[in-house]
């Protein structure tokens, strides 16, 4: 593993989901948790997908990180306005990895921002990826689209190993594990690699 950087302590980090699975208006916050609920002037958009923003702050210096970009820009960018958050606002983007339901809204993300902004990736999430379902069906391919992201002023920045991406917010790179994350399963996914 590649030496970091030693992590830097901040003030205080808070994280909001921005897009997830699902809504339920009727749960209750509790501790450190808030949730909008029925206070919301409109409601949350869920799909299948996730986005997640970090606001780290060390004194008076704030950053605010997206993680993952939802499935679609629709529901992205109208949660974060409902949430009170602005794509200009967003210093830097990290997707966790190349499915389409993580970095499906990331270009109408940066169409509406305008302004250039680092996204943080693994190399292989730049690869064509397919879904093969129980019948046997080929759905795909699923791609993030190198060009398309840098036209729309998406810095890439290609990461397998760990790397600081603002002060307190280390990605990992790379994880090591037991099977692939194309595992077989109902619907197979599978990567096309090297042809």
């Amino acid at each position: 593993m590649a030496k970091s950087n030693p992590l830097i302590p901040v003030d205080s980090v808070k994280v909001t989901i921005v897009v997830d699975n699902y809504i339920d208006v009727f749960l209750p916050g509790g501790g450190p948790v808030t949730r909008m609920g029925l206070k919301a002037e409109e409601p949350l958009l869920a799909e299948h997908g996730l986005s997640i923003l970090l606001e780290v702050t060390r004194g008076h210096d704030k950053r605010l990180v997206l993680i993952d970009a939802a499935y679609s820009s629709v529901a992205l960018l109208h949660n974060m306005r409902v949430l009170g958050y602005d794509p200009l606002q967003v210093d830097t983007v990290v997707l966790s990895h190349g499915h389409p339901d993580h970095y499906g809204g990331l270009v109408g993300f940066l169409e509406q921002r305008k302004v250039p902004v680092n996204v943080v990736l693994h190399p292989n999430a730049l690869l064509s990826r397919y879904a093969v379902s129980p019948g046997g069906d080929l759905n795909g391919p699923y791609l993030l689209e190198k060009e398309k992201v840098e036209r729309n002023g998406g810095r890439l920045i290609l990461c397998e190993n760990n790397m600081m991406v603002t002060d307190g917010v280390l990605v990992t790179g790379e994880v090591s594990r037991g099977c692939s994350p194309e595992w077989p399963g109902k619907a197979e996914r599978k990567i096309l690699k090297n042809g």
